[in-house]
């Protein structure tokens, strides 16, 4: 099995094995909506890139945003219509996104393939809808929950009682930084939150706690508290509502991640 982004001539090969699962699928989009969703796959090709699997001839296909890998489609031949091929490009996007690091992968999945979606690790991040004959909902993947629960370390560059930059009058009511380990070892500025000092420290060692996701955004915030430490979900909420409060986010934590898995 090879997987590799697809050259130009092989887009055409693409869109036609789209065009096949499209018009073969039952339940999930009218006649109408498959021929939407083909046109705009045509219409739009040179604004995305192409991700296929190879055994013998093209198999399956993920297309997607370049800059957000966000997914845009993803199908595979119907001799191969099993969940291998899907898999293995859904992993390699994966694996692009952590080298990226992005905190997550989104699409829109159809209703009749949100099992395969959730089973593969996606949630649900909004309400299911339905338009001109397309039906979906949307899911995301956090890419960077299995990093709760790690120990990392935090460089603090907006001290505790400094003014945040943005927000007029307003003092930080914790410390704030960096990853320490990301920073040095891949160059990734990843914003933390400490909680637990009551005064300004230059570094901090600790738990990843929580990882704090805001919609629509493509960074995300971590929560790293003191290892031999418990702070209620209510309490580490009430610390970082000072800027938080202003968007629409959901918070990943530790603790409940364990409980899934």
């Amino acid at each position: 099995m090879e997987i590799r982004n697809l050259t130009k001539d092989e887009r055409s090969d693409a869109l036609i094995l789209a065009g096949k699962v499209l018009f073969e699928e039952n339940g999930s989009w009218s006649e109408e909506g498959a021929k939407k969703i083909l046109s705009f796959l045509q219409e739009y090709t040179e604004d995305f890139d192409m991700l296929g699997v190879f055994e013998d001839r093209l198999r399956g296909v993920l297309i997607y945003e370049p800059e957000s890998l966000r997914i845009v489609f993803l199908a595979t031949a119907e001799d191969a219509r099993h969940e291998k091929h899907a898999v293995s490009l859904l992993d390699e996007i994966m694996e692009r996104g952590r080298k990226m690091h992005l905190p997550r992968i989104r699409l829109n999945a159809a209703l009749s393939a949100r099992a395969f979606y959730e089973a593969y690790g996606f949630e649900v991040c909004g309400e299911a809808s339905e338009s001109e004959g397309l039906r979906f909902v949307p899911m995301e993947y956090l890419l960077q929950k299995e990093w709760l629960g790690r120990t990392v370390t935090v460089i603090t560059d907006r001290p505790y009682g400094s003014f945040h930059p943005h927000l007029p009058d307003v003092l930080y009511p914790v410390n704030y930084g960096y990853i320490r380990e990301l920073a040095v070892q891949e160059g990734m500025f990843q914003d933390a939150y400490i909680i637990g000092p009551t005064e300004p420290v230059e570094e901090f060692t600790g738990i990843v706690t929580g990882i704090v996701y805001r919609k629509d955004d493509e960074v995300s915030r971590w929560i790293v508290t003191p290892a031999a430490a418990v702070y209620s979900h209510e309490a580490i909420i009430s610390l970082i509502g000072f800027e938080e409060q202003y968007y629409d986010c959901r918070i990943l934590w530790a603790d409940e991640n364990r409980m899934r898995s």
